[in-house]
């Protein structure tokens, strides 16, 4: 089946469905109709999906908020990902510039997030992203739609899409995150002051039951497309997100499908910095509990990984002490992990002592982010 024929498809069933009608198949169309389920059809599992119901309803909404203000919507990083509302003759408001009004999609409110360019600040490259859930997680196998409406200001693009995940997620950085997209917007869409939304739909097949998802480009700048780059400004507002199970066959035969499951490394904290131990000891000090409480939670969520557990001490004392005392924090750590609940299978611990020291011993606040514990995603 070639992609134009499939396109036509989903939008010919989807399009009622995203005006709240029932969608009707002809006999021209090729589907297969269901002849049994035992799950409601064509519910969208999103919730909140357009923004409408306010995080806190007791607050008055500015015309420009963070994402967070629309309930069971956050930013996983520290991009600026926002959260427009209309304007008494229901425009939203555009913060950059009023010349170029338009409404939303439905209701009165819309997101808005950076897709391409660069921040010159952090010399990273320029995203934001929305995060929210699901009403229920997916089911492993089963086909699903993805779809949205977008509307670019000043310069059209592409690769808006949604990658799931087994938990919230929340970075303290900023750039494009190293996730792998389920499904994802792959035509670019134009600017355009006389049909500002475009619908997006794409397909996807659940490897995970995830119920979490995030919303953005997770593709590099090389690989996104673009209407131009005359303004280098390319902001999407969004309207109306949707999944859905999909109750016919409609995925293209040549379609790519990501592997997608491994999203779930990113939680996989590299340095345990908060982990802190009694000098020349494989004690715990107190406040290296709720990082070690973390890690066993993240273990919990995400049941497949294995992990590889690193001990690393400073300098002071001599080599062979130092290599025994990290082999030892390094098993403290997993020991602590197997007595909550971890199976000791998924678990393996090193010391290293002071052959990787990561900054010069000059002083003690550098000595002291030596002696670290790594945890380092072994392949399965």
């Amino acid at each position: 089946m070639n992609k134009i024929l499939i396109i036509n498809v989903l939008c010919a069933f989807l399009m009622p469905i995203l005006r709240g009608q029932n969608p009707v198949v002809t006999s021209k169309s090729p589907v297969k109709t269901p002849t049994t389920t035992t799950r409601k059809t064509n519910v969208n599992l999103v919730v909140n999906p357009s923004f409408e119901i306010p995080a806190d309803s007791t607050k008055s909404l500015q015309l420009d908020n963070p994402i967070e203000a629309a309930l069971g919507w956050n930013s996983p990083n520290k991009g600026e990902a926002r959260f427009f509302t209309s304007t008494s003759n229901n425009v939203v408001y555009d913060v950059y510039g009023s010349s170029w009004t338009f409404k939303a999609r439905s209701g009165q409110n819309v997101a808005g997030l950076n897709v391409y360019g660069i921040n010159s600040l952090a010399k990273t490259e320029l995203r934001d992203y929305i995060q929210g859930s699901l009403s229920e997680p997916l089911t492993v196998g089963k086909k699903y739609y993805f779809a949205f409406w977008v509307h670019y200001h000043c310069e059209g693009a592409n690769n808006i899409g949604i990658a799931f995940l087994p938990r919230k997620l929340q970075i303290d950085s900023l750039g494009r995150l190293p996730l792998k997209a389920a499904a994802y917007q792959v035509q670019v869409n134009n600017y355009s002051e006389t049909a500002p939304w475009a619908l997006v739909v794409d397909s996807f097949i659940a490897q995970r039951p995830f119920q979490n998802f995030i919303i953005g480009n997770f593709f590099s700048n090389d690989s996104t497309k673009l209407q131009s780059n005359k303004h280098r400004h390319h902001f999407a507002y969004i309207d109306d997100v949707f999944v859905m199970e999909a109750k016919h066959d409609v995925m293209p035969e040549d379609k790519k499908i990501a592997d997608w499951s491994k999203n779930e490394k990113v939680f996989v904290p590299k340095v345990l910095n908060r982990v802190q131990f009694k000098f020349n000891s494989a004690e715990f000090e107190s406040e290296s509990f709720v990082q070690l409480d973390e890690a066993v939670s993240i273990m919990k969520d995400i049941p497949k990984i294995r992990i590889l557990i690193k001990g690393h001490t400073s300098s002071d004392g001599d080599t062979a002490s130092n290599l025994k005392l990290s082999q030892k924090r390094a098993e403290a750590v997993m020991n602590y992990l197997i007595v909550k609940g971890i199976d000791s299978a998924r678990l393996t611990s090193q010391g290293l002592g002071e052959k990787q020291l990561l900054l010069a011993e000059d002083t003690e606040e550098n000595r002291k982010i030596n002696r670290r514990v790594e945890f380092e995603i072994l392949e399965k």
